[in-house]
């Protein structure tokens, strides 16, 4: 004879692993990247809301109950007026953000994508870039994006870290960013055994990168050299400090 209380008990646990199933579902996406996906579905919503209301006066029915962006109505042929939109502005880089926020939309849903976002959308994009590069060519490119730092730049940063007060901390953080080429977030999580000697350099092993989320590809490493001949910029004077 079965235990009622068991059966009771049962209902949690198959809930606590249906919430497991989806927080592994969700580590495909990181905590940054799901920001940044929010700030271009926002973007996608003031675009509906400001100016396809001017087209459409049944505004409400591309938003569901939670306000999120209503699928069945948000066609890619309306999204595609969006993108066209915003191409007046902005350089096609930032209009593939608004695609990768949309498709992890369809991912969140549960809704298949649309076969508009295989080939059409590739074409799409691929006349915009064309189009893009021309303009660039012959008149004053669209800014989009980060600015380089330069050398020159990195050089005046490197003193005033110098002079900090923080015990080096932000001068070695600074230098090992620039020597490795990597992300700030690459940096603040190295550890001792991701350090290896390498002839005269240091080697550094990134598991994970913006381009290996999986950690699946190769783990050749990056060097860290010493330039005696600029103290303020080398990171094993840093390092010491």
């Amino acid at each position: 004879m079965s235990d009622g209380g068991s059966q009771r008990a049962s209902a949690p646990a198959r809930s606590t692993s249906h919430a497991d199933v989806e927080a592994i579902r969700d580590a495909c996406v990181t905590k940054q990247t799901r920001g940044k996906y929010k700030s271009s579905l926002n973007g996608i919503k003031k675009w509906i809301r400001s100016e396809l209301a001017k087209e459409d006066g049944n505004i409400p029915r591309f938003f569901d109950a939670d306000d999120d962006i209503n699928l069945s109505e948000f066609t890619p042929s309306v999204f595609e007026r969006f993108l066209v939109f915003k191409s007046a502005s902005v350089k096609t880089a930032t209009l593939s953000g608004y695609r990768s926020a949309r498709k992890d939309l369809y991912r969140v849903k549960r809704v298949a994508l649309p076969p508009e976002y295989g080939d059409d959308m590739k074409q799409l994009f691929s006349g915009m870039k064309r189009m893009e590069a021309d303009q660039d060519q012959t008149s004053t490119p669209k800014t989009s994006g980060k600015q380089p730092l330069t050398y020159s730049l990195y050089k005046d940063v490197c003193n005033s870290t110098l002079v900090a007060g923080d015990g080096g901390f932000s001068h070695l953080f600074l230098t090992s960013q620039w020597n490795l080429m990597c992300r700030s977030m690459s940096v603040q999580t190295l550890q001792r055994q991701h350090l290896v000697a390498k002839d005269d350099s240091v080697g550094v092993i990134f598991v994970k990168t913006k381009t290996n989320q999986e950690g699946s590809g190769p783990r050749d490493p990056r060097h860290l050299y010493a330039n005696p001949l600029s103290p303020s910029t080398c990171w094993v004077t840093a390092l010491a400090i």
